[in-house]
């Protein structure tokens, strides 16, 4: 695949300006698995890390025909830099060409693309007339480079969203239901969940800089966030959701005093809730997770005399939830320790 991309990217420097109307009639946005050598540029595209306003580095390389304008680079590099950001903004690098270039790296009618991998935008550093920004092409696919460098276990950010965000939108359910359909870049792009994470945040960006709206077209129109989702991608942004939050519950049964003790539970967020029972040697204590009737029994650890004891249980959609640590023989205290994403 290399030599071909390698090929693309000669062909951006050099492709004729011809065909830029087809590529406004119909856009996308396309995230491909490209593969770069290290530290590769485009041919003949000129640019480097740059200074921002902010005091931060940014990446930036563009290709010829931006070359009679000296401050081009530097202008979307500040750019990057007044965007909602985190550390992430030092990994990424950006190649801005003319729209109707973009087709050669990102596909036929696309405006700008992003490989996970590498960490690299291609965008057009041109207006779509009358229908969306140089400025928010870049933004989408920032959200893009935002998603993947945030955690979402068990799943990847870039195709979930962040985890924050993607527990509002529900999209574990949703995926399960086949209303979302997370990574898909083809049949199901506008019901993909990664790119309306970077709709998203090309929404979000455009609200706090005070840019022109441009219309929610690349995904579904039901997909639209609220107020809601952007204050949680926002939120994803400047506190991004690192692992699991541990607590520890404990608890004893008594000689011949009952065997059961019930405790309520909640997890907020989407991801793998781990509950891990100690209980004395010679005793058989089991947990039992229910809903929050504690009616519906959802997981529960094997009958049987083990000191240790735990339940893995994945939380899509549902958040509130009974726990019960039951004892079938033995006595003494036990504890409870309950990882939850």
């Amino acid at each position: 695949m290399l030599p071909r991309l390698v090929a693309a990217l000669a062909a951006v420097a050099t492709a004729s300006v011809t065909g830029g109307a087809a590529a406004q009639a119909q856009f996308s946005f396309s995230d491909r698995p490209l593969t770069l050598p290290s530290a590769f540029a485009p041919p003949d595209f000129t640019g480097g890390v740059y200074t921002t306003s902010t005091g931060e580095l940014v990446r930036v390389f563009s290709a010829p025909a931006y070359a009679t304008d000296p401050s081009f680079n530097q202008r979307w590099a500040d750019f990057v830099a007044s965007m909602p950001h985190g550390s992430e903004i030092s990994t990424v690098t950006i190649y801005l060409a003319p729209l109707a270039q973009l087709g050669t790296v990102c596909g036929l009618h696309t405006i700008g693309c992003y490989s996970p991998e590498d960490r690299v935008i291609f965008a057009s550093g041109d207006d779509v007339p009358g229908v969306i920004t140089a400025k928010s092409i870049l933004a989408h696919e920032y959200g893009h480079h935002i998603a993947n460098s945030r955690r979402n276990t068990p799943w990847s950010a870039e195709d979930y969203g962040t985890k924050r965000w993607a527990t509002h939108e529900d999209v574990c359910r949703k995926a399960h239901d086949e209303t979302l359909f997370p990574g898909d870049e083809g049949e199901h792009y506008k019901l993909n969940s990664g790119e309306v994470f970077a709709e998203s945040y090309r929404v979000l960006v455009e609200q706090k800089l005070g840019l022109p709206s441009s219309p929610w077209l690349a995904v579904a129109p039901s997909l639209q966030p609220d107020a809601t989702a952007l204050e949680l991608l926002a939120e994803d942004i400047s506190s991004p959701w690192t692992g699991p939050a541990v607590s520890t519950r404990t608890g004893s049964f008594r000689p011949y005093t009952g065997d059961a003790r019930t405790i309520g539970f909640t997890a907020p967020l989407d991801g793998v809730a781990t509950l891990r029972l100690g209980a004395p040697a010679g005793s058989a204590y089991d947990v039992r997770l229910f809903d929050p009737s504690g009616r519906r029994l959802l997981a529960e650890t094997k009958p049987g005399a083990r000191t240790t004891k735990t339940i893995r249980y994945l939380v899509c959609g549902d958040h509130s939830f009974e726990l019960r640590v039951v004892r079938t023989r033995g006595f003494g205290p036990f504890t409870l320790q309950i990882s939850k994403p």
